[in-house]
């Protein structure tokens, strides 16, 4: 008799009761709460290192561009006649005018840049593969944007001979897609605000931004450029004219149809609408 007792008191220790496994479980998920974040801040850490490699690496592609162009970075057929401003993306025809994903493309189709290094790897963008073509095909295949280098603005032209804080090259401009508005945010506006206009790449936390002097740097505003520019918009909706003194520290102005205003206005494009339907 007394030997059963101590059989079944041995099994009712060695079993788990409901409240231990529910202790275990609950540390369990804490640990995990803790752990995946750390994980998800580490790898977008590695990912924002790499993508500011991939526009150093472009930024070395576009002086050698240059060098080779008579100091001209990329640029394709401009209609200055029809369109002296505005601008396409991802035109499927054969030497369309005015298109900002041509421009950049004539680094894989005469520097030999490997269409990988338009890809930023917090994205799920994907390289393009097709490379007997005039200009990315789509917008998952580039995850930046480009200063628009189509603009009747006088003394504007995209050389080696920029001022150093010009942008040349970004994460892609959010515009006005995912409830992002490159022009609803002023130079005051709070880090929580500013992320309605930084690139969804990052989360929206931020950009990597190519300088033309040749440096990269991670900033959280889009307010970065020469004089304070917002590198996501045109200063104004016409050309700055010799004389005339452009304003600075503004939201500016986004749409396809328009171009950079003044010889220190950056207008990185494309943006993440080409993305929305």
């Amino acid at each position: 008799m007394s030997r059963r007792r101590t059989n079944f008191t041995r099994g009712t220790k060695g079993a788990f009761s409901l409240i231990e496994l529910i202790v275990v479980v609950t540390i369990g998920l804490v640990l995990l709460s803790i752990f995946l974040p750390y994980v998800r801040r580490v790898r977008e850490t590695s990912n924002r290192t790499a993508c500011a490699n991939n526009l150093q690496q472009l930024g070395v592609a576009l002086r050698n561009y240059a060098r080779d162009n008579k100091g001209f970075f990329p640029r394709t057929a401009y209609d200055q006649i029809n369109r002296p401003t505005g601008w396409h993306a991802f035109d499927p025809r054969p030497g369309a005018l005015n298109d900002v994903t041509a421009a950049p493309w004539l680094l894989v189709t005469t520097a030999g840049v490997k269409p990988r290094l338009f890809i930023c790897p917090s994205t799920s963008d994907t390289p393009q593969t097709e490379t007997n073509v005039a200009n990315f095909t789509s917008p998952t295949h580039l995850s930046y944007s480009y200063a628009n280098p189509y603009s009747n603005a006088v003394e504007y032209g995209l050389t080696e001979y920029l001022k150093p804080d010009f942008v040349l090259l970004a994460d892609l401009n959010p515009g006005r897609a995912g409830g992002s508005d490159v022009t609803g945010v002023g130079t005051d506006a709070s880090p929580i605000d500013f992320a309605r206009a930084n690139s969804h790449n990052h989360a929206r936390a931020g950009q990597n931004v190519l300088f033309a002097a040749g440096y990269v740097k991670f900033v959280t505003t889009p307010y970065c450029g020469e004089e304070g520019d917002n590198i996501y918009t045109a200063l104004t909706d016409y050309p700055v004219f010799t004389g005339q003194k452009p304003p600075h520290h503004v939201p500016g102005w986004f749409g396809t149809q328009y171009s950079p205003a003044w010889v220190t206005d950056s207008y990185l494009v494309p943006s993440a609408d080409s993305r929305t339907p």
